[in-house]
This record gives structure tokens, sequence and C-alpha cells, in this order.
């Protein structure tokens, strides 16, 4: 939250719950409740996701789910270093990070290969023809 501070930058959370922190004052919070129907247009109201991958912790094994979505939904992910907002602070940076993490989706997280990675588990086990 220092970082969003420092940039004067708001945080919106799609959560089930509210989020509040009394820790950082400073930082204009957003809370909207999470659906499945409201997804994509709740994180295209933002300009970046924030989905930390913690290495050590309870977090950290945590699936990537999460950044795929965001970025399927056209948005740069911040995953691990906060000072990589930097990094997307025009709106050029924002959308070229947003058409190579599309990308990425398109070629590394397709409907498609998905099917075609469990039907090649399921017959390694005899279990589909």
């Amino acid at each position: 939250l220092p970082e969003l501070s420092i940039r004067k930058l708001a945080l919106i959370v799609i959560c089930e719950t509210p989020y509040e922190t009394r820790m950082h004052p400073w930082v204009e919070i957003i809370n909207r409740k999470f659906s499945w129907a409201t997804l994509p247009d709740d994180l295209r109201s933002a300009d970046v996701v924030l989905n930390p991958q913690p290495p050590v912790g309870r977090f950290r094994f945590k699936s990537d789910n999460k950044t795929v979505i965001a970025q399927a939904c056209g948005l740069p992910v911040v995953t691990d270093d906060p000072t990589d907002l930097d990094r997307y602070a025009t709106a050029e940076q924002r959308n070229a990070a947003a058409e190579e993490g599309l990308a990425l989706v398109r070629t590394e997280f397709s409907v498609e290969q998905s099917v075609q990675q469990y039907k090649d588990i399921l017959r390694t086990y005899g279990i589909a023809a």
C-alpha cells in the first residue's frame, strides 16, 4: 500500500468481503463484491492488477489463475515487485503490456490446449481412448 500512496493511486479490491485497513488511511480503497458476471468490467475499471505471488507463507502455492484472468481481460499485472507499477505509468506502457499478456493467454492458456492436456493425462493412465 505504501507504493500506491507514493504514486497517488487508489486500490480497487474485488472480494467476497470488503477490505479495510487502518494502517494506510491515505490510500483510497474501493471495494467491489466479487461476481463472475461483473468481474471483467470490474477489472477493466482499473489500470493495473496487483496479484502478489509471495515465495513463502500461506500463499506461496497460490495459483496464477487470477493473473491469467486479468491478462485475458486486457490488463497488465504486477505480481512481485511493487515498483513494477512504474513500468505501467502511461497508457501506452499499460496497453503494450496488456497486449503481451493477452498474447500469452492465447498461446499458453487456451481452452483447447487444456482439453488436449487433460486427454493426454487420461490416456497416460489408460482412462480414455
